[in-house]
């Protein structure tokens, strides 16, 4: 009777020491969590090398102010059928133009071979938005030029001033009634137009590139022969861009930048502020926070505080740039936009390697300061527009006789055409390697913590030391609604109703781990709040 008793004490006292063991086990793990990873792409330094919040390669996901990573919005068509109807058209300019009245219009320069032609779109009737229609309004005007030649616009004295880009046509106007119509006065033929102090200014002129041009005050088809800057005419450049900020007309060229203060031509004062950098596209050029944003002719991007002081923005993402069509740098379109996180970035509009026409979008967040990147929008064109009431979207044209409204639902439309695509996001950590473990360590367990989303899922890949492939699971984005789960180590998901908690086990006993987070379905929002890692020092299980 007592050797029963004992043995039957030794079987109850297993789970107790297992349960024992198992904590201690836990209890020597050492937990890392991941919260706030929005240091942005830093594909520059070697994955081993960035700092902890920045991501070693990510696609199509965007920054909360809060600090999560959030899979992008998709877009949809503002124009259903196809302007030109070649298939082919491309938009190479957009402007949102808005009179005191309130009256408010789209307007778009579209090249379609040797058709290319000017479109207004109307805003219908009270808050409502465009009504998807483009106008031609081109009128009497033989327009000639080329998917490559960017429009400019300016909004002057109540009418929309239009330069089709072309160094060898004069600028064109519209007042929001009947056709567009050559700009009176005989203005000079320019790339550029600009309106600042009550003056339109011209410049990109094919005879005089260097020249700066102004009208009259007050009477923009009013032009006097001497009224012009000559812009540094013997240095080798040509002016490159124009922009109004901070009280003075900046003025761009190849490798340097100029000023022109004053109210007239009295007191007008030209003076240069900077030597060794300019750039190469006038549309690449955005105001954000009293800040100049721009590409230069190098490839880089650049801050410039109006002043002597610039600054690259691009040191991060250099491998990026290297893998775009570094020819096309002088065709880099930019606005600033507000995505909806409440400050203004800058989205930049490029081409990849090998492509002849922009397809990568690539937004530095000027609130995280982080670098994100878009595939899957073609955007030759693009401007912040009035959606209806005071909502701002984005409008950009593509190559297919299409303008698009972004963000709007989780989809994108292929090539512009009918029919739609899921939006293929990724993010990939740095390699951690946790320095405060020395030695051999096991990794063992990865917590997701993410928005609870309809019934789709996210895929989590862990790589140990480097591996090309690695280790993929499926995390559950649905949720249980369960307080916690049964699962220990599993790719079980708990939490409560607006979030989940997937649990991957890892279980590799490595120096290096990286993680690759994946959602590519259809009309599939995800967004991911951060991440646990457990981590067992020496190794030991």
């Amino acid at each position: 009777m007592r050797l029963r008793t004992s043995v039957l004490g030794m079987f109850l006292l297993i789970p107790l020491l297992v349960g024992a063991l198992a904590d201690a086990q836990i209890s020597s793990w050492k937990p890392y969590l991941f919260l706030n990873n929005v240091g942005g792409l830093n594909d520059a330094f070697d994955p081993t090398a960035i700092a902890d919040t920045e991501a070693a390669d990510l696609q199509n996901v965007i920054f909360s102010t809060g600090g999560a990573i959030v899979k992008r919005s998709g877009f949809v068509r503002l124009n259903t059928v196809e302007v030109g109807g070649s298939g082919t058209a491309a938009f190479t300019g957009l402007f949102m133009y808005k009179q005191a009245d309130g009256d408010r219009f789209l307007v778009s320069t579209v090249s379609d071979g040797a058709t290319d032609r000017i479109y207004a779109m109307d805003y219908g009737a009270g808050t409502s938005g465009p009504d998807g229609t483009w106008d031609n309004i081109t009128g009497g005007l033989s327009l000639t030029f080329g998917t490559d030649d960017l429009a400019d616009f300016a909004a002057a004295q109540d009418i929309v001033v239009i330069e089709d880009g072309v160094n060898t046509t004069a600028p064109y106007r519209w007042d929001g009634t009947g056709n567009a119509i050559a700009l009176a006065g005989s203005p000079p033929t320019s790339r550029f137009v600009e309106y600042h102090k009550r003056i339109l200014w011209t410049a990109g002129n094919d005879t005089n590139p260097s020249r700066v041009t102004f009208s009259n005050l007050d009477d923009i088809s009013t032009w006097t022969g001497t009224d012009f800057f000559a812009i540094e005419t013997s240095d080798g450049q040509t002016v490159t861009g124009l922009k109004s900020a901070l009280d003075c007309l900046y003025v761009w060229k190849q490798a340097s930048i100029f000023r022109i203060c004053g109210t007239n031509r009295d007191d007008f004062t030209q003076e240069q502020m900077v030597t060794g950098i300019g750039t190469c596209s006038n549309a690449s050029i955005v105001v954000i926070n009293n800040q100049f944003i721009f590409t230069t002719c190098q490839g880089d991007i650049a801050v410039y505080d109006g002043g002597i002081t610039v600054q690259f923005l691009s040191t991060k993402i250099e491998g990026t740039i290297a893998g775009l069509n570094q020819d096309r740098f002088d065709q880099a379109v930019a606005v600033a936009f507000d995505d909806g996180t409440g400050d203004e970035d800058y989205y930049l509009s490029l081409s990849a390697s090998g492509a002849a026409t922009h397809n990568r979008l690539l937004i530095f967040d000027t609130f995280h300061r982080a670098w994100t990147k878009f595939t899957g929008i073609a955007a030759n064109a693009m401007v912040p527009y009035e959606v209806g009431t005071l909502q701002e979207g984005l409008a950009f044209g593509n190559y297919r006789g299409r303008a698009n409204r972004y963000p709007s639902g989780d989809e994108d439309f292929v090539s512009g055409g009918a029919t739609t695509s899921g939006i293929a996001a990724f993010y990939v950590t740095k390699q951690y390697s946790f320095p405060d473990i020395p030695q051999d360590k096991t990794f063992r367990l990865l917590e997701v913590f993410a928005n609870q989303e309809g019934s789709w899922n996210l895929t989590a890949t862990t790589r140990a030391d480097f591996e090309s492939v690695g280790t993929a699971s499926t995390i559950s984005l649905a949720g249980s609604g369960a307080v916690f789960d049964t699962a220990v180590f599993d790719t079980d998901t708990y939490a409560d109703l607006t979030t989940v908690i997937g649990r991957v086990e890892i279980n590799k006993r490595r120096r290096f781990l990286q993680i690759r987070y994946d959602q590519s379905g259809a009309n599939q929002p995800a967004t991911i709040k951060g991440w646990h890692i457990w981590v067992e020092p020496e190794g030991r299980i």
